[in-house]
Order: C-alpha cells, then structure tokens, then sequence
C-alpha cells in the first residue's frame, strides 16, 4: 500500500503544481472575500445565498481532474504513468483519491475563510442573518458542504474519464459526457433554487438518498469505463 500512497501523493501535486498554489490561493482567498462581502452589501438575507460559496467548485472540479491527466502529458510521463507495474484500477483510483484530498482542502480553505469574514462583518448588515444564531448558520454550511460532497465522486470521474478520452479513439464520446455534466450541474443549481424558493418543481425535488445513489452508480460507471480505456485504448 505503500507504493499506492506514493502515486497518490505525485498526483496530488499535480493538480496544481507548486508555482501555480500561490496565485491559486490568492484566487481562491480573493474570490471568497469578494463573494462573501458582495452577499452582505446587496442581499437581505445571507443565509439562502451562501450555498453559491461551495457552488462554484462543483464547475471547476472536472477541469481540475482532467488537468490531472493533461498534466501527464505536459509533463512528458504519460509514457512513464502506463508502464507502472501496478493494476490500473489502483492508477485510476490513485488519481481519484487526489483530486478527492484536493477537494477536500478547497472546501475547507473556503469555510474556514467564509466563516472568517461572516463573523468580520456581522456589524455590517446585521439583518442579513435574519436574527438566526451564528451556530445555525454554521450547522447550514455544513449540511451544504455535505449535500456538495455526495455529488463531488461523480464529477471527479467524469473529469478523469474525460481527460483518459482526449487520448483515446474514442475522443468523441467527450461531447456527450460533458453534456451530461452541464445537466447535472443544471439539476443541483436548480434544485437548490427549487428548495430556498419552496417551488413546486417535482422534477428537481428528488430524495437526497436516491441523488447519492444516483451519483454512486454513475460514479462506478465512469471509474471503470477509465479503467477500460486505460487497458485498451490509450494512445500514446
């Protein structure tokens, strides 16, 4: 297990770099401020609004999972990469995991400076937290976090399947898949709205279970598609 651990560990670098982790965070940081401050100024109520904080890494999540296999290639051990001499569901899973430890470091870099500047400027609009208790809102935040968390498997990989295909024969199949996620992303942005608004919208008002299930399944589907397209359809 070792050597698996070892492989994750280069991949988590690879997703970014370290000459790109201090405009990444300075991006990021900025970006939190921004939005967090922007929600205080021009909205009465910020507790419907704070979801878009943990929102947006649902887009960029793809991009970061396929930067992981562009990388490979970028950095000429594509090559290097097949010819390891482990299973490739452990190359595929290795790469997984990373961008999962990596999602994981995002979010929390966004809480902790959410929260952070919720509690800076609570002076400035005090009737933007509808007279709700600060342990509420963070009780809110974490139930968001965990409802982004169930979605964040199938979106790694789908990155990573898309990323496997702009090597493959079958580039293509890149057009639908990120069609797919384009409604996906739609469907959570949308039963989100459906919810704070209390609109009747059977269509997007499913069961959070049968969403996980969903996103579990998919998951699974897109893991060993890669790990299909890994065995007998990478060109190199």
């Amino acid at each position: 297990m070792n050597a698996f651990w070892s492989i994750v560990k280069n991949d988590f670098r690879m997703v970014f770099p370290k000459k790109y982790i201090f405009p990444l965070t300075s991006m990021l940081i900025g970006g939190t401020i921004f939005g967090v401050l922007c929600s205080l100024l021009n909205f009465t109520q910020i507790k419907p609004e704070i979801h878009w904080v943990y929102t947006w890494i649902l887009f960029a999540l793809p991009g970061f999972t396929t930067g992981i296999v562009m990388a490979e290639e970028r950095e000429k051990t594509l090559g290097w990469w097949l010819s390891l001499p482990y299973p490739r569901h452990w190359l595929i899973a290795a790469k997984c995991i990373a961008m999962l430890l990596r999602a994981l470091q995002i979010i929390l870099i966004l809480f902790l400076f959410t929260n952070f500047i919720l509690y800076l400027f609570t002076w400035i609009r005090p009737e933007a937290y509808e007279n709700i208790a600060w342990g509420e809102l963070f009780y809110y935040q974490l139930m968001i976090i965990g409802e982004r968390l169930i979605y964040v498997p199938l979106i790694i990989t789908l990155g990573l399947l898309a990323g496997l295909l702009t090597f493959s024969s079958m580039k293509l199949l890149n057009i639908p898949i990120w069609i797919f996620f384009g409604l996906f992303v739609s469907f959570i942005v949308l039963r989100h709205v459906s919810k704070v608004s209390r609109l009747d919208w059977d269509i997007v008002n499913i069961p959070l279970i049968w969403i996980g299930l969903f996103s579990f399944l998919i998951s699974l589907l897109f893991y060993y598609w890669s790990i299909s397209i890994l065995n007998r359809k990478l060109q190199i």
